[in-house]
């Protein structure tokens, strides 16, 4: 969604470091914007799942309507399974597999 605004990147906004899992808040769009996914990791580091904010899809379905985006938020590729790359010297960029809490 962050592209369809006009930003080349997300921003990171939150990090939640608990017992048990470590989530981080991204937000789409500019520094005023409330649209988030939230990603939530093991103590590891592994991706467990990835969930949008409540404003995501209304934000969506907005940017649907101004023909910024190609396609609808009931087949969002990223309602399914969102694009998630991790950065690494040995290997790179690798994409990283889970499902979205829609």
């Amino acid at each position: 969604m962050n592209v369809a605004t006009g930003l080349p990147y997300n921003e990171t906004v939150g990090v939640d470091a608990g017992e048990r899992q470590i989530r981080v808040t991204v937000r789409e769009g500019d520094r005023w914007s409330d649209i988030v996914w939230v990603y939530h990791f093991s103590t590891d580091f592994d991706l467990l799942r990835v969930t949008p904010g409540d404003s995501y899809w209304p934000a969506h379905r907005l940017l649907e309507l101004e023909r910024k985006l190609d396609h609808t938020a009931e087949s969002c590729p990223g309602r399914v399974a969102p694009l998630v790359m991790s950065w690494s010297t040995e290997e790179g960029w690798t994409e990283l597999r889970t499902t979205a809490d829609s």
